[in-house]
């Protein structure tokens, strides 16, 4: 479990001539947030399956806008090829 602070709120006191004058700040109010292990592990794991769901996105756009036999689309088409051996390797 973790404890994380989520909002604080300070004031001001005037200091007395005799301590140094100015102003001092002090926590009036703190509002924290507690965060389980599964809750965190829950958010990396949405979150890293929207990034995968992008990266997807941006590898769909590239193969769109490059040329049929341009270097870097041969390349992932090499590495997509790879991978689906690999997969099929995995079933066997």
């Amino acid at each position: 479990m973790i404890k994380e602070l989520k909002k604080a709120k300070y004031e001001y006191f005037e200091l007395p001539k005799d301590q140094g004058g100015g102003f001092e700040k002090q926590v009036s109010e703190e509002d924290y947030e507690f965060q389980f292990a599964w809750d965190r592990q829950a958010a990396f794991l949405n979150a890293q399956s929207r990034a995968m769901s992008e990266l997807r996105t941006l590898i769909n756009q590239f193969n769109d806008l490059t040329h049929e036999n341009d270097e870097p689309r041969l390349k992932l088409e090499q590495m997509r090829l790879g991978v689906e051996k690999t997969k099929a390797e995995i079933k066997k």
